[in-house]
């Protein structure tokens, strides 16, 4: 295997950069021509490299590991598989107690599809693209998903590198798609993710990086080609530059010459439609997935989930039977935000979301994967401490401000805020779930999945419309919805949940996944008395030599499915591909018992 670097694939390429000196077409010499000579590079070492492209490759990076058992995280997947239930591990809330309207209903409940028991959420409908709506479900069709992955170690930061790499500094699996590349830009990174800094290849050692606070996507993979007033540049005269920093290599005795005088043509038409395709096209499919957030955000009830009544009640309320200090606190854990009760509605803050990076995110992904710009892309949509783009505020008091009253005479306890100590505050909505209150958490967990998978869904739609190369571009692509770890319940329901690297899950959705597919054993019940319930703790498997799966089987699994080398060459992947069809390989998924006596 060939270890030609950037810096000795460019070499005598500096030059180049004394045709455009200032900043943007600099950043255009770096994203555009070096690239391009890196495909030629690349092809012209077909021999030592794969011959075989690799797949297209989206990372959809769930930074700040929502809770995923409410989505993809199946935890008794069979009827027959043994399940240790938890109050805060559930999938529905439950018809109220109308003797207790105190207490949160839950239960852990599923609904069976395509052989396997799917949380409730797939239920529902999701909003479709240019109206009406479809089953959420039809994105199971083409969905692996992988449970029980032990990342060994805790902490957002490393464990979001281990998405795409063994360790840092290694090759990613990102980079290793877009040294296959030979597109325009080999690979994207937008938002917040620090698997972006693990990002490495043999020829292509950085993505086209777009900050997740920039106000315009498009803008910024496009400043390059904009004009420049103070120095008289537009984008006709950065086309020029691009084309004359290529045609020196041509003539040049690099190794890719001979190539780039060959497509030098195919080049300029190449850099022509693609540019100028984004800017005109860009801001339907913004506005296309930003209608389908918003829309999905606008359901007011979703089986399961919403529809039955769990807001704050109105005050002051009568309970029947005599309700201790204690029991009202346990209560009123369930409404806090930031340690501070919350009396707003649910439906008030779902006015509030706003998803316009999400929506960016999906319409640039789109539309480079579908007009053949970028081979590797990575997004992170999901903003670990909001469940919004912007945080929204809402008045909130202390649990102490609060108190109950028993009548004797009546049998009723009266629940009312003492007015006295009673205070607002303003408070953020944050969606940091060691923060947030267990309701919220599950409502806005469920929220965001449903208005994921309708933008999946429509993503997906795209991919199958385009041919590429005599196929169907879906079944070349493969989408990862990865996240650096699992969760589960804090005692406290204020404090919603925790982190759980023993129980990570990551899945794939592509073409070449013809049914649905389920991989990895979990445990029933954890090591500790006091941390019960099935979480989905990762087990051991009799085809990993009865050891626990870990992030290098995941990575292995990766490299499978895109058709690169493996990043860590003795982890076997879980799934192969085979005439263009993933096949299990490992054991069928278990729940396995474990003695905690």
């Amino acid at each position: 295997m060939s270890k030609i670097g950037r810096r000795q694939s460019l070499k005598g390429l500096a030059g180049l950069y004394s045709l455009v000196a200032f900043s943007p077409l600099q950043s255009l010499a770096d994203t555009l021509v070096n690239n391009l000579v890196a495909e030629a590079t690349s092809k012209h070492l077909q021999n030592k490299l794969s011959q075989e492209p690799a797949k297209r490759f989206l990372h959809i990076n769930l930074s700040g590991a929502p809770t995923r058992w409410y989505f993809d995280q199946l935890l008794k997947p069979f009827d027959s598989d043994h399940f240790v239930p938890h109050p805060l591990i559930c999938t529905e809330f439950t018809e109220p107690d109308p003797n207790n309207p105190l207490l949160i209903q839950t239960a852990y409940k599923t609904t069976k599809l395509h052989g396997y028991n799917f949380p409730t959420l797939w239920l529902n409908n999701v909003p479709r693209a240019g109206g009406g709506s479809r089953p959420m479900a039809e994105l199971l069709q083409n969905l692996l998903m992988i449970r029980g992955c032990d990342m060994k170690l805790d902490g957002h930061f490393v464990n979001t590198l281990k998405q795409v790499t063994n360790n840092q500094g290694d090759l990613s699996t990102t980079g290793l798609v877009a040294d296959r590349s030979g597109l325009l830009m080999p690979a994207i990174s937008m938002g917040l993710c620090s698997a972006t800094q693990a990002f490495r290849g043999r020829l292509i050692k950085k993505p086209v990086e777009i900050p997740y606070d920039c106000e315009n996507y498009l803008d910024y993979i496009l400043s390059p080609f904009y004009e420049q007033p103070a120095s008289g540049n537009d984008l006709v005269a950065a086309e020029e530059a691009a084309m004359d920093a290529i045609a020196q290599v041509a003539v040049s005795n690099h190794p890719a010459s001979g190539i780039l005088a060959n497509e030098r043509q195919r080049t300029r038409k190449l850099i022509q439609k693609k540019i100028r395709n984004l800017n005109d096209v860009y801001e339907g499919l913004v506005k296309k997935y930003d209608d389908l957030l918003t829309r999905t955000h606008g359901v007011k009830s979703i089986r399961g989930i919403s529809d039955f009544k769990y807001d704050f009640p109105e005050l002051p309320l009568n309970v029947k039977g005599e309700v201790k200090g204690t029991d009202l606190e346990d209560f009123l854990r369930y409404y806090t935000l930031r340690g501070k009760v919350c009396e707003s509605k649910f439906s008030e803050m779902q006015n509030a979301i706003v998803m316009k990076k999400m929506a960016q995110q999906f319409a640039i992904a789109e539309f480079c994967l579908t007009e053949n710009l970028s081979s590797s892309v990575t997004i992170s949509p999901f903003a670990a401490w909001s469940y919004s783009d912007n945080l929204f505020s809402y008045p909130s008091c202390k649990q102490s401000e609060y108190k109950v009253e028993y009548d004797k005479v009546s049998g009723q306890s009266i629940i009312s805020r003492d007015p006295v100590k009673f205070k607002t505050v303003t408070v953020d909505v944050p969606f940091d779930t060691h923060l947030i209150g267990f309701q919220y958490e599950f409502l806005f967990s469920n929220y965001f999945y449903l208005g994921f998978s309708a933008a999946l869904l429509e993503l997906t739609d795209r991919l199958k419309e385009v041919k590429y190369e005599n196929k169907n571009l879906f079944d070349e692509t493969v989408i990862q919805i990865a996240s650096e770890f699992g969760r589960e319940p804090i005692r406290d329901p204020k404090k919603g949940t925790s982190h759980s690297p023993c129980g990570g899950s990551s899945s794939f959705i592509s073409g070449m996944v013809k049914k649905p597919m389920l991989v990895g054993n979990i445990s029933t019940d954890s090591k500790s008395p006091v941390r019960r319930g099935t979480r989905g703790e990762a087990a051991p498997m009799e085809s990993l030599d009865s050891k626990n799966m870990d992030h290098r089987n995941v990575l292995s699994t990766v490299t499978a499915l895109v058709g690169v080398d493996r990043i860590v060459a003795r982890s076997a992947p879980l799934v192969e591909v085979k005439n263009g069809e993933v096949v299990g390989v490992i054991e069928s998924p278990k729940n396995v018992q474990r003695d905690i006596s």
